[in-house]
């Protein structure tokens, strides 16, 4: 009797617009394949950005004991990139970035804030179904060799860039493969057929960094995950019946970009990129501390090798725009999200969320994705899985806390433990 009068106690009703909330972070998620396409000039993954962040801020002012203490590093970028537009070379573009990082940092927060246990799993959902959307216009893509450059055929699909596409696969891929080596649930073989999707369609973008974080991802997940030998052979299996079907179906000219990521090492300029990052490394050293300003890059590498580009490297894209406090910034948010996945409770997640952001980081070494929604939203999705770690440890020491006081004030016998009897 005693159990049933505290068991009410332990259940909790949902946060107020809890539902709301995670059916707006699914949308969210499933969009970010397609945020290249623009809606009267607004791209479409931002559209329900900018509603997330209004129903969360209504959220957050009528929901009672919603926490405000947030880390101070998530608004660091978006207030540093803001500050750069005094001394910055394209003010126009400053602007532009800054806006940007300030509304990323803004949807993290409220998904720090806000965010239960229901939002994790709508994101993840989110994303799993935007890409399985996105690979199958991949493969259509494909078919009908609708991108083709200098007789390469790199299949993309929503007018998206070919490895921005590619690593969103891969990190997804990475993502979903954790959770079912590590999930005895029937879900697992969703996740793992979702995570053989993006793999594929990694492939058929035919980008050599993207392809060859999955291996990574592939061995270490399969290697350190996969406890059981039933599990690990079943998944083993899959990826190898997967890169037979689709090694076999694709066109040469894709595996022959792919065979070529040796030449291109060895040819020491990395299709081009190498000189972008010299460029940067020599317009970080002329401002080592304050950068050229937020978004200004393709000024800097115009000034010094006369092309207008991205950095291709989100390491120094950062270094030469906001200059040694921002790369400190970068460093500390990488290494937070890495601690706060390595801590989560759920070894699906945990397991997830580690081979996500390994696969992001060898990503981000080949992309300027420093003002990308998916590192943000791996980066949110993990921190918040850690705060909800963090409450739900306080709650339940709370809730032991109430029943043994409970249990010694109603002169009943303590769990564990008997009373010493009166007869003698």
């Amino acid at each position: 009797m005693n159990d049933d009068r505290f068991a009410h106690s332990r259940r909790r009703a949902a946060p107020i617009g809890d539902r709301a909330f995670a059916s707006l972070v699914f949308v969210y998620a499933s969009l970010l394949p397609f945020e290249s396409i623009s809606v009267s000039g607004i791209g479409l993954a931002r559209i329900p950005g900018l509603v997330l962040t209004v129903v969360g801020g209504i959220i957050a002012l009528i929901r009672p004991g919603v926490s405000f203490t947030i880390p101070p590093l998530i608004f660091a970028p978006g207030m540093l990139a803001l500050a750069s537009y005094f001394w910055s070379v394209d003010p126009s573009a400053t602007v532009e970035k800054s806006l940007t990082y300030a509304s990323l940092g803004l949807i993290t927060a409220l998904l720090i804030m806000l965010g239960t246990h229901r939002s994790v799993k709508a994101a993840i959902g989110g994303l799993s179904v935007g890409a399985t959307l996105a690979a199958f216009q991949v493969l259509r893509g494909y078919e009908t060799q609708v991108f083709q450059i200098n007789d390469e055929i790199r299949s993309s699909a929503a007018h998206a860039n070919a490895n921005d596409l590619a690593a969103l696969f891969a990190v997804v891929g990475a993502l979903v493969l954790g959770i079912a080596l590590k999930t005895q649930r029937r879900t697992s073989y969703l996740y793992l057929a979702v995570a053989l999707v993006c793999f594929g369609a990694t492939v058929l973008t035919a980008s050599r960094t993207a392809v060859a974080s999955v291996l990574v991802a592939v061995v270490v997940g399969t290697s350190w995950g996969a406890k059981r030998l039933g599990r690990r052979l079943l998944t083993l299996a899959s990826l190898g019946a997967c890169a037979f079907f689709v090694l076999s179906a694709v066109d040469l000219r894709i595996l022959d970009r792919l065979r070529g990521t040796g030449d291109s090492v060895a040819a020491g300029d990395l299709n081009a990129r190498v000189p972008l990052w010299r460029a940067g490394i020599e317009g970080w050293l002329d401002r080592p501390l304050t950068g050229w300003g937020s978004g200004s890059f393709p000024e800097i590498a115009f000034r010094h090798i006369g092309v207008r580009d991205a950095a291709h490297n989100t390491g120094v894209s950062v270094l030469a725009e906001l200059g040694i406090f921002g790369g400190a910034i970068l460093v500390v948010l990488i290494f937070a999200g890495m601690q706060a996945a390595w801590r989560a409770s759920d070894p699906g997640l945990r397991l997830g969320f580690l081979l996500a952001e390994l696969v992001l980081v060898i990503n981000m070494a080949l992309l300027s994705w420093d003002h990308r929604k998916l590192p943000w939203l791996i980066l949110s999705l993990v921190l918040l899985e850690r705060r909800l770690n963090s409450s739900g440890k306080r709650g339940a020491e709370t809730v032991a806390g109430d029943v043994h006081t409970a249990e010694s004030g109603s002169g009943l016998p303590r769990r564990g433990r008997t009373e010493p009897s009166e007869c003698t």
